[in-house]
């Protein structure tokens, strides 16, 4: 069938890119993370992930069966502390497997996060959701630890729509996984829906919490409610799309470094705060800390002028019973993170007037503060 046929070129292509020898391509990155999750839930019960990322790896873990737990992240590069990691896999005894995403397109210390991983006997899942096409140490990222997925959903450097995938390189995960995926329903109108108020529910709590930390736990019900919206198979219009678009990857990589590197050139040097990314990395956005009590005036700023900036992210620990009994100290780095970061947009869609002037405005805030 066509359907069939497109979808497993798709997974030779990935695999192909990556380096990987099996590959199963789904519905979004959610649902890889979902099957990868399921296959190795006889493991243990819990799953440990830095908590500055999106909602997507804490939510589809609960679906699983899985607790997550949060560990703290460095504020040189925004990826998970390999020392608190330790810490984490000495406290909980009962770990599945660790997640290492690419925050913000920076590799994760995949070697020395392999080693703890193994010094546990836990798994160690690779998230490159927002580095694909980058690489660690001649290795493409993708292709480390005993899973990886990759993402083509909204917001991510290679945004083609929606798609996502689990690599691996052994066979009995794979054999396992594959008949998760046949279980997976399709696409449907309901999922629509879900996607669509998402944002609308979660950032009116965001806007209360900003105003009564207390109220945080009106995001405890948030993953349940909207399970249905990770969980889904890919379909043959959108692999086709993906496929379409991969030859692309190398030039939309380029253009994330070159506009990542115009932004350190023009950035202020007093007052932020720069990541220091490491070699074979994809800039997701170019990212920053801003000194002070800056973040809200500068991304509002930059706002009033029509030029995109986040600020995430926030850290998800809030969001999750399992985070919420963890101790402020445990996540100090992810919880200054969230008071300082902003994120400006690197995808072709700016040049470098457009950055040069964004860089300005960041300059004139800290100036008059």
């Amino acid at each position: 069938m066509k359907n069939e046929s497109s979808i497993r070129l798709l997974e030779a292509e990935l695999c192909e890119l990556t380096g990987r020898k099996h590959c199963i391509a789904v519905g979004r990155g959610a649902t890889a993370l979902y099957l990868a999750y399921k296959a190795i839930r006889e493991r243990g019960s819990r799953i440990v992930m830095p908590p500055i990322l999106c909602q997507s790896p804490a939510s589809v873990a609960l679906a699983a069966g899985l607790v997550p737990v949060f560990c703290d992240i460095s504020l040189d590069d925004g990826v998970m502390e390999p020392d608190a990691l330790r810490q984490m896999l000495g406290k909980y005894h009962d770990v599945a497997a660790v997640l290492a995403p690419h925050t913000y397109g920076n590799p994760a210390d995949m070697d020395l996060i392999e080693n703890i991983c193994r010094e546990h006997d836990v798994v160690l899942i690779e998230d490159a959701a927002q580095a694909l096409g980058g690489m660690w140490k001649g290795r493409a990222l993708g292709s480390l630890g005993d899973l990886s997925i990759v993402s083509f959903g909204h917001s991510k450097p290679l945004d083609f729509g929606g798609g996502g995938a689990v690599l691996t390189d052994n066979a009995e995960l794979h054999s396992v996984m594959s008949e998760l995926a046949k279980t997976l329903p399709p696409f449907s109108i309901a999922i629509t829906r879900l996607q669509e108020l998402y944002p609308k529910v979660y950032y009116a709590l965001r806007d209360l919490i900003a105003l009564d930390q207390r109220l945080d736990a009106l995001l405890l019900p948030v993953p349940e409610i909207f399970r249905d919206m990770y969980i889904f198979s890919l379909s043959e219009d959108q692999a086709e799309v993906i496929r379409d678009r991969l030859p692309d990857v190398s030039h939309l990589v380029a253009c994330h470094r070159r506009n990542a590197e115009l932004y350190d050139k023009y950035l202020p040097r007093d007052g932020v705060r720069r990541q220091k990314p490491r070699e074979g990395g994809v800039p997701w956005r170019y990212t920053f800390l801003v000194e002070g009590a800056l973040q809200a005036l500068v991304t509002e700023t930059l706002r009033e002028h029509d030029i995109d900036a986040s600020n995430w992210y926030s850290s998800l620990h809030r969001g999750y019973a399992s985070g919420r009994e963890q101790a402020a100290d445990e996540l100090k780095n992810a919880l200054y993170l969230e008071q300082h970061v902003v994120n400006l947009w690197v995808d072709p869609s700016v040049d470098e007037m457009r950055i040069k002037r964004t860089c300005e405005l960041i300059g004139q805030v800290i100036s008059a503060s």
